[in-house]
C-alpha cells in the first residue's frame, strides 16, 4: 500500500471517497491473500514437523541398532580372543604329546632290541605298557588335532560374523549421519517457514490496521460530503505526455511498479512506484513544474516531498536524506528539491506518480 492516507492532502472529500473505497477493496483482497499465505505456511510447517518427528524416530531406531551391533561386535571380539587362546593352548598340548609319542616310540624299539633289562613275564608287561602308552599318545594327538581343526573352523566363522557386523555397523553409521543431516535440514526449514509465517502474520495485522484506518477515514469523508468544498488554489496546468519527464535522479531501477513476489515471504507485494538505486547524497530533481503541497516525514517513507503538477497530476519523492523545498513553494522542472539518504536506506530513492489517487507506472512517463 503506497501513500493511500495522504490523498486527503490534495483532493476534495467527494473525489477522495470513491478511490479510497476502491483502495479499501484492494486492501481487503490483499488481506485474504495474506491469510491464504499464512494457512499455506501453517500446513507446510505442520508437514515439516511430522517429517522431522519421523526422522527422529528413525534416528533413535538406528541408534538402538548401532548399540546392539556394538555389543555383538564386542562379544565376537571376545570370542575371537578366546578361540585364539584355545588354539594356542591346543598347539602347545599337541607339541607336548608329539614329543611324548616320539620318546615312547624310541623307548619301545629300544626295549625290543635290548630287552630293557627285563626277562620273561616282566618283559611282556613292560612291552604291553609301552604299547599302551603309544596308543594313548596317538589317541591324545588325534583328539588334539580334531579340537584344533574345529577351533580353526570356529575362528573362521567368528571372523566372518565379525566382518558382517562391522559392515552392518558402518552401514548403520552412514545411515545415522544421513538421518542427522536430513533432520538438521528439516529443522532449518521449519525455522524458515516459522519465520515467514510470523512475518506474514505481522503483515496481516498491519493490513488489518490499515483497513480500519481507511474505514474510519471513509466515514469522515462521507460525513464531510455535505460540507462546501474547499476553494482550490494554484493549479498549474503543464502539458505532460508519455515518456516526456526527466528522471528524478541518476541510477538504476531495483524495484518496479506493480505486483512483485517477495522472495522472503513467498507472497506477492504491490508497488505503486519504483525504487531507484543511486549513490548516497545524490541530488533529487523535480520532474515537472508544480507546487509543493507536502514536505517532511511521513510514516514508513521517511522524508518525502509531494508536488502538485496540475490536472490532479502528482509527483511523490520518498526516502530523502534532506529536503530543499518548502510547502507552498513553486518548483520548476529539473530544480533540485532534496538529496538521497546516507543512512539505512542510503541511495534508495522512492518515486511515484499519481493521477488523482490512481498510481501510474513511472516508467511509462519518464524518458526512455
Amino acid at each position: 500500500m503506497r501513500l493511500v492516507i495522504i490523498s486527503w492532502l490534495f483532493l476534495s472529500p467527494a473525489a477522495q471517497a470513491k478511490p479510497l473505497s476502491r483502495k479499501l477493496g484492494e486492501i481487503k483482497r490483499e488481506i485474504l491473500e495474506t491469510r491464504r499465505t499464512i494457512r499455506h505456511y501453517q500446513r507446510t510447517e505442520s508437514r515439516l514437523r511430522k517429517d522431522a518427528k519421523f526422522l527422529k524416530r528413525q534416528h533413535l531406531t538406528n541408534q538402538k541398532t548401532l548399540r546392539r551391533l556394538k555389543k555383538l561386535e564386542t562379544s565376537v571380539k571376545n570370542k575371537e580372543q578366546d578361540l585364539a587362546l584355545q588354539l594356542k593352548s591346543l598347539q602347545e598340548d599337541s607339541n607336548f604329546w608329539s614329543e611324548e609319542l616320539k620318546k615312547n616310540i624310541r623307548a619301545y624299539f629300544s626295549d625290543i632290541e635290548t630287552g630293557g633289562g627285563y626277562q620273561g613275564v616282566d618283559f611282556l608287561q613292560q612291552e604291553q605298557f609301552l604299547r599302551f602308552s603309544l596308543v594313548n599318545d596317538s589317541a591324545m594327538l588325534k583328539a588334539l588335532s580334531g579340537s584344533a581343526q574345529k577351533t580353526v573352523q570356529d575362528k573362521q566363522k567368528t571372523d566372518e560374523v565379525k566382518e558382517g557386523i562391522i559392515a552392518q555397523s558402518q552401514k548403520a553409521i552412514a545411515q545415522s549421519q544421513k538421518l542427522s543431516a536430513s533432520f538438521s535440514r528439516e529443522q532449518s526449514l521449519i525455522q524458515s517457514v516459522a519465520a515467514k509465517k510470523i512475518a506474514a502474520l505481522k503483515r496481516e495485522k498491519k493490513l488489518e490496521e490499515s483497513e480500519k484506518a481507511l474505514t474510519l477515514l471513509l466515514k469522515k469523508f462521507n460525513h464531510r460530503k455535505r460540507m462546501r468544498p474547499i476553494r482550490k488554489i494554484y493549479r498549474p496546468r503543464p502539458v505532460i505526455g508519455p515518456h516526456s519527464l526527466p528522471w528524478p535522479a541518476r541510477g538504476k531501477v531495483i524495484s518496479f511498479f506493480g505486483k512483485e513476489k517477495n522472495p522472503e515471504l513467498e507472497t506477492w507485494v504491490i508497488h505503486q512506484g519504483i525504487l531507484l538505486e543511486t549513490p548516497p547524497r545524490s541530488p533529487v530533481h523535480n520532474v515537472a513544474l508544480g507546487r509543493v503541497i507536502f514536505a517532511g516525514p511521513f510514516r514508513s517513507y521517511g522524508q518525502i516531498v509531494i508536488i502538485d503538477c496540475g490536472r490532479e497530476f502528482f509527483a511523490i519523492y520518498g526516502h530523502l536524506g534532506s529536503i530543499l523545498a518548502r510547502t507552498g513553494e513553486t518548483v520548476g522542472r529539473g530544480q533540485t528539491i532534496g538529496t538521497t539518504s546516507s543512512g539505512p536506506r542510503a541511495g534508495n530513492l522512492y518515486f511515484e506518480l499519481r493521477q488523482g489517487t490512481t498510481a501510474l507506472n513511472p516508467l511509462g512517463w519518464l524518458k526512455k
